[in-house]
């Protein structure tokens, strides 16, 4: 997936995204941390995402973050580029059922503040979730970029 400067462009790639069950944040903006909330999901609270793709510069940098979740196992599933087969699933109840004022959490720690293009979230497409992106350059104080549901 490339980021394109064109709203005509971007269109395209929104409605791509829609198909494939992904969506895509356009972001421009500056952050060393990217963090997913996933707020429900009508598979019993389990969220279940295929990839999560971080672009600066027009690359891909979620394969090189660190990422941490309080929710499931497997997080190198989020970054292998495999959109369709192997999928990370937050657990159903735990840390109990994914709400806003207390998510399944994915966080990504891009190492140093980057320039960021989009984000793009291929969810399994079998269920509906609800979920927010956000952004922060330490971590600690966070800008939401946009919430979701699927």
């Amino acid at each position: 997936m490339k980021t394109y400067p064109s709203l005509r462009n971007f269109l395209w790639i929104l409605l791509l995204a829609t198909l494939l069950q992904s969506a895509v944040e356009a972001v421009t903006a500056s952050a060393r941390y990217v963090r997913f909330d996933g707020y429900s999901s009508t598979d019993n609270g389990q969220i279940n995402i295929y990839e999560i793709e971080i672009y600066s510069g027009g690359v891909n940098v979620a394969p090189t973050a660190t990422i941490t979740t309080n929710s499931g196992s497997g997080t190198s599933r989020l970054v292998d580029g495999n959109t369709t087969g192997n999928r990370f699933s937050t657990n159903r109840n735990d840390p109990g059922q994914p709400s806003e004022s207390s998510p399944h959490r994915i966080e990504f720690d891009l190492q140093s503040v980057l320039s960021i293009d989009s984000v793009v979230v291929y969810l399994d497409n079998n269920y509906t979730v609800s979920f927010g992106l956000f952004i922060s350059d330490d971590g600690i104080t966070w800008t939401g970029v946009g919430i979701h549901t699927s």
